[in-house]
């Protein structure tokens, strides 16, 4: 079973004609073990004398991290909420609609300071091209 975490960073970002809007990016961390199968070639002794190309394949159950990245993008005219602004960028995650997904094996990769760096530089990217996302 894979434990679940939610981060969240918001910032407001004001366009060229004076209008402010809030763009708020969320991540979801899945955590837990997923089952990795391996295949590789060897070479295996048939007889005393004859040696042949055999394919070992084998499973295991090694960590795995995911991590899959949202945002929404709060109206100039709407008022703000954080709980909303979580919601939907939630929702697009759930519906397919998200940045991006990483995963790894690893558990240096994916730790929460290293998760607070990405939404850091995703919601400056978002905020400085927000252009894009709003006419998305």
């Amino acid at each position: 079973m894979a434990r679940t975490k939610i981060f969240s960073l918001s910032r407001t970002v004001t366009t060229r004609r004076g209008k402010q809007h809030v763009v708020t990016v969320v991540v979801v961390l899945k955590r837990g073990r997923k089952d990795l199968e391996i295949e590789t070639k060897m070479p295996v002794q048939a007889t005393r004398k004859s040696v042949v190309e055999g394919t070992l394949k084998y499973k295991f159950k090694t960590t795995h991290r995911e991590l899959t990245i949202g945002y929404s993008i709060c109206h100039p005219d709407d008022k703000f909420d954080s709980s909303k602004a979580q919601e939907i960028a939630l929702k697009r995650i759930k519906q397919g609609n998200d940045i991006g997904t990483m995963e790894t094996r690893s558990t240096m990769m994916l730790t929460d300071d290293m998760i607070m760096a990405i939404l850091d530089s995703k919601v400056t990217y978002i905020c400085q091209h927000l252009k894009k996302f709003i006419d998305r």
